[in-house]
């Protein structure tokens, strides 16, 4: 196995990249979209053709939990910039759409690859671990799906590892640019999401691991010329209405960071972000619980990592394990919420360091050969059946372009649609398609169609029964007395005012 990794490393790389573009781009074209991407590619597509980076479809009066959207169809404050600000820039390129959107994801994901490559290669000297590192990121269905929609998250996880790629391929040769442009790269992964405060602690973790004795104030000062460049850029587009800013943004970031119980925040870190999210979550059915075999390997990988003396006493495997706690506890400090959509940037350095247990534990022994090959064929097996099973269920044609479809035989010029904002992409950004959850009761807005996705209105208004009664009551009632049933599926409830 050596000597084929040795002579054909670009080959079997090429390899792998090749079946990662068919797993992603495979769920690109059958993953159910959903409103995130329609509010992260709208401010794009606003600043192409109207100047301004508002957020079409998103109603200003749509707030949920501690979030305050006012003015968001004029100003997009409420996320950072880079991601929707890059996208007019692809938009150039290709044709303004879902799939299209969701391709950009997906080039960032080759970029993350390579960027986990060249990190691998460099810690472990060995082509076989990072071969083998890409080669479990290409089939992880968190990768796989992460690379599909049309959010920011792998643009974020790229731009972070590959700053980390070149401050330790760099860092011997010039170590001041080593440290310019790799904190460059991590500016840069800040402005696409606050998540790349884990590949921050990761980056400045291992430079002081590595070179605790060579840092002097001038490498400080060159580390944060990037970040005062990034911050002037997004403070020129935040001078247009600082006080608005604040509201947007304060409102999104207030409940996401490490607050309350200690006990509680661990709780809900090993049981929501890790059990629910590897197929132990209450509404999990079927075969989909087959995903915890693969964190009780991630698992494994870990713990083996952690205990076998011939990784703890490499250099390099040292930092890679620097690198995996540092991200993680951030991360999770900083995402108190456990959104699925961060699982990415838990599973890549756990992805790595399986890795590099499956090739120490081949080399010495420690487990026997035939063990090890079950356990990655097993990992392969679950993960390609869980990316499979999502794209054979084909929830965008058979449950988004079908109810889109429905509307679009019935509905004639002004009507309104009250609903989640994915359906502004067969439906137009044109104001048809209001994201409300409230169904008008702050703005008395009065729809023709209403459609509730399982994703978010059915849950939404369910909890407005506790929160926000009066508004609950006026949603029944409006439903029951003006409002019929007229389509149903997997992924929506379609309702036709009533005649």
């Amino acid at each position: 196995m050596s000597a084929i990794v040795d002579k054909y490393p670009k080959l079997l790389l090429a390899g792998i990249l090749i079946l990662y573009l068919v797993l992603a781009v495979a769920c690109a074209r059958t993953l159910m979209p959903w409103a995130d991407e329609e509010w992260f590619a709208g401010p794009a597509l606003n600043l192409m053709t109207k100047g301004y980076m508002g957020t079409p479809v998103l109603d200003p009066t749509a707030s949920w939990n501690t979030r305050d959207l006012t003015l968001v169809d004029r100003y997009t404050y409420w996320i950072m910039p880079l991601y929707p600000f890059s996208e007019t820039l692809w938009f150039q390129i290709v044709p303004f759409g879902l799939f299209d959107s969701r391709m950009y994801s997906v080039c960032w994901g080759l970029a993350a690859l390579l960027a986990w490559f060249a990190v691998m290669w460099k810690l472990s000297g060995d082509g076989r671990v990072a071969l083998l590192t890409v080669a479990l990121l290409a089939i992880d269905f968190t990768f796989t799906w992460s690379a599909a929609v049309g959010r920011m998250d792998m643009m974020c996880a790229a731009l972070g590892m590959s700053g980390i790629a070149i401050f330790l391929w760099y860092r011997e040769k010039n170590f001041a640019l080593a440290v310019f442009v790799s904190h460059a790269f991590l500016a840069a992964a800040g402005l696409a999401h606050p998540t790349a405060l884990g590949a921050l602690a990761a980056l400045v973790a291992l430079t002081v691991y590595y070179d605790r004795s060579r840092i002097r104030f001038s490498h400080v000062l060159l580390a944060a010329v990037p970040y005062l460049a990034g911050a002037a850029c997004w403070g020129a587009y935040i001078a247009k209405n600082p006080a608005l800013f604040w509201t947007q943004f304060k409102g999104d970031v207030s409940n996401r960071v490490l607050a309350g119980p200690l006990l509680e925040w661990l709780r809900m870190q090993t049981v929501e972000r890790y059990l629910y999210m590897f197929g132990m979550a209450p509404d999990t059915r079927g075969l989909s619980h087959i995903k915890i075999a693969l964190l009780a390997i991630y698992v494994l990988g870990l713990a083996g990592a952690f205990s076998m003396r011939r990784i703890r006493d490499r250099q390099g495997y040292r930092a890679l394990l620097l690198l995996w706690a540092a991200s993680t506890f951030t991360i999770a400090a900083v995402d108190k919420e456990i959104h699925h959509f961060y699982l990415l940037h838990f599973v890549m350095p756990l992805a790595a360091i399986l890795a590099v247990w499956i090739c120490c534990s081949w080399d010495s022994r420690a487990v026997p050969r035939w063990a090890l090959a079950g356990i990655l064929g097993a990992f392969v097996t679950v993960q390609l059946a869980v990316v499979s099973s999502r794209i054979m269920q084909d929830p965008y044609h058979k449950s988004y372009l079908a109810s889109t479809e429905f509307l679009k035989g019935r509905t004639h010029p002004g009507d309104m649609i009250f609903g989640s904002g994915e359906l502004a992409f067969q439906l137009g950004f044109d104001g048809q398609v209001v994201d409300d959850y409230r169904l008008g009761f702050r703005t008395g807005k009065r729809a023709s169609f209403i459609v509730l996705d399982h994703n978010r209105y059915q849950e939404f208004i369910a909890n407005l029964e506790k929160t926000e009664p009066e508004t609950y009551k006026y949603i029944q009632d409006m439903l029951r007395q003006q409002f019929q049933l007229v389509h149903s599926d997997n992924g929506y409830l379609i309702y036709a005012r009533k005649i």
